[in-house]
């Protein structure tokens, strides 16, 4: 499959609210909110060295995340049902506080505080949905108890159209994302020919430029949406989310090893320690025992003083007589 492909699914969202005043609009649309100082909003989107979205890695990248008002705020835009979410939203927000708070700031006394994370789901795939629902962690687990150690909760919109409609007023642009997203699906199920799915998809993005609808974006990122949403009708979809999945666990699996590296690490020096340990214990007995040595010289010094000093004595006494 054409990596580059790979790169840009769900990156029409990523590009869309990676941006701090729509990340704000769509905020305050969740939330009921008004705020408009967005350059207090930081994004904090999983980045790779040169700043490009990437997320875990090049295959498996979260879509949006800011922090704005001491929240954490993970947005994903999903085309199909995904009842992993919350599993991968823990891997999203590990790897964030991995990334922005270094080992040795636990090693503080200090408390360490880290901002409320928010796991929110934009859906609008062709699987009938709530409009609202949640997920949770605690599904995933094999086991099921009451009071679980670890919760997430993620909260599922449905943006089909004729869903949440006051959500969609309250962010124009995440209407005219689902308006759109509508639209080049239907245009590029309808034929399995890729050439005539480009044109088809590129007569709807032209439509929706003369309509208005994210008519700026649509004109700068033309080329890239074309390829993104030829995706939605191949089959490699499909078996690229496998090879998502199966990415995630070479990864995590490498990072087992890695951490089973270091621990074998840390318990060779560990004996080395051990012995250095042994070596100066070691020492420290002869040390003791050169003490003792010369603790009894100086007694023998001591009572052959005492012998001169009382012969000297008596040798006096002689003297005198």
């Amino acid at each position: 499959m054409n990596r580059k492909l790979r790169e840009h699914k769900a990156n029409v969202f990523a590009l869309l609210f990676n941006d701090k005043k729509e990340a704000l609009k769509l905020y305050n649309a969740v939330n009921g909110t008004h705020y408009e100082n967005y350059d207090d909003v930081e994004i904090s989107t999983l980045t790779d060295e040169d700043g490009n979205l990437t997320g875990i890695s090049a295959k498996m990248k979260n879509d949006v995340s800011f922090i704005f008002e001491n929240t954490n705020n993970f947005y994903e835009h999903q085309s199909t049902v995904n009842r992993n979410m919350p599993l991968r939203f823990l891997l999203y927000l590990s790897e964030e506080v991995r990334r922005d708070n270094p080992g040795h700031r636990l090693l503080r006394r200090t408390v360490n505080r880290i901002p409320t994370p928010v796991f929110i789901v934009f859906y609008n795939g062709d699987e009938e949905v709530p409009e609202q629902y949640e997920m949770k962690l605690s599904d995933l687990y094999e086991k099921r108890i009451e009071d679980t150690a670890l919760e997430l909760t993620v909260r599922v919109y449905n943006i089909n159209k004729g869903h949440n409609k006051d959500l969609m007023k309250a962010c124009i642009t995440l209407g005219q994302f689902a308006e759109f997203t509508a639209r080049a699906k239907d245009s590029v199920r309808k034929t399995k020919d890729k050439k005539e799915q480009k044109n088809k998809l590129m007569s709807v993005i032209d439509e929706c430029i003369d309509e208005g609808i994210l008519s700026e974006f649509l004109k700068r990122y033309k080329e890239e949406i074309v390829d993104d949403y030829l995706l939605f009708t191949s089959e490699d979809y499909e078996k690229a989310a496998l090879e998502d999945l199966q990415y995630m666990q070479e990864e995590l699996d490498k990072k087992d090893r890695e951490i089973d590296e270091k621990d074998k690490e840390l318990d060779r020096k560990d004996r080395e320690i051990d012995e250095k340990d042994k070596e100066l214990d070691k020492k420290d007995r002869e040390i003791d025992e050169k003490d003792k040595e010369l603790d009894k010289k100086d007694r023998e010094i001591n009572e052959k003083d005492i012998e001169i000093e009382d012969l000297k004595s008596r040798l006096s006494k002689y003297e005198t007589v």
